[in-house]
């Protein structure tokens, strides 16, 4: 059988030589076609002059980005040093015969057995005692007002506003520190030593803390003052500023006398003398042994 030029033999009555022949001469065709200038047909290209079924490309699908959500991990160390809450008194003020208790409320990552030890300190680090846990997360101190004058004496002349520092260490010597502040007062009296006082009439604390005199009016410390007389001298108000104070009248006597001019005896007892009525009366001549005058200050 010839096709296009070419002799294809196959055997008679062969199934296969029917399909081969057929299939031979669309191939042959196909070959024809596209040597002729003709276009491939469907599902087959131009490979060096014949047409030759190809395989389609296919589209590679874009893969979609898969949206997750970022987890950023907390590298930022545990917490595991304690931590004070509050830090106060139970009053705010105190007076002589007073007592005051200071309540810290403390968290501890490992708990309040972790806590070493807590302690109430004056600012300069001075001791006044150890807290008490009362269970849980809460310690407290107690102190009276004689305890508080025993650390530090207390002496004002109106009132005093004193530091207090609440001190916790825990077992791995972690510190944490809290201040606060109470009122010390008198009801408007000084302090001396922890004692209130009346400084305006007080002997042994007129006008200030420690200042003694004969007869205290008013905070004025009055006495007797005595010296020798002379040139300069002449007059209580004189004898007076001579040691740095001022003639007080007749206070010191009681309202009787503001002084005396001695010729003889001593300021202690005095045997011959004559009275000064006033700060600015004249020593009598001839006693000038000593002069003894009421002065203030």
């Amino acid at each position: 059988m010839t096709i296009g030029g070419v002799i294809a033999a196959v055997p008679k009555g062969s199934p296969v030589r029917r399909c081969s022949l057929f299939t031979l001469s669309l191939a042959l065709l196909s070959s024809l076609a596209c040597a002729g200038g003709a276009r491939c047909g469907e599902g087959t290209g131009l490979v060096n002059g014949e047409c030759v079924p190809v395989q389609p490309i296919e589209e590679e699908e874009e893969e979609e980005e898969e949206e997750t959500d970022v987890v950023v991990e907390d590298t930022s160390p545990e917490a595991t040093d304690p931590v004070i809450v509050s830090f106060f008194p139970d009053i705010s003020a105190v007076t002589e015969g007073d007592a005051v208790t200071f309540v810290v409320e403390l968290t501890d990552p490992q708990g309040a057995s972790d806590i070493a030890i807590g302690i109430l300190q004056a600012p300069g680090g001075a001791q006044y005692g150890n807290f008490a846990t009362t269970g849980g997360s809460t310690f407290t101190l107690s102190l009276t007002w004689e305890d508080l004058n025993e650390m530090n004496a207390i002496d004002f002349e109106l009132e005093e506003e004193r530091v207090f520092v609440a001190h916790f260490v825990d077992r791995s010597a972690n510190v944490v520190e809290a201040n606060t502040a109470l009122r010390l007062h008198c009801g408007g009296l000084a302090a001396c030593t922890g004692v209130c006082t009346d400084t305006a009439t007080d002997e042994e604390n007129c006008g200030t803390c420690g200042a003694t005199c004969d007869q205290c009016e008013s905070g004025q410390c009055y006495g007797y003052e005595c010296v020798e007389p002379s040139a300069s001298i002449d007059t209580c108000d004189e004898l007076c500023a001579s040691v740095g104070r001022t003639c007080g009248g007749d206070v010191c006597g009681g309202g009787s006398t503001t002084g005396w001019i001695v010729r003889a005896g001593t300021c202690e007892a005095i045997t011959d003398y004559r009275i000064v009525g006033d700060c600015d009366t004249p020593f009598t001549d001839g006693y000038d042994l000593l002069g003894k005058c009421c002065c203030a200050g």
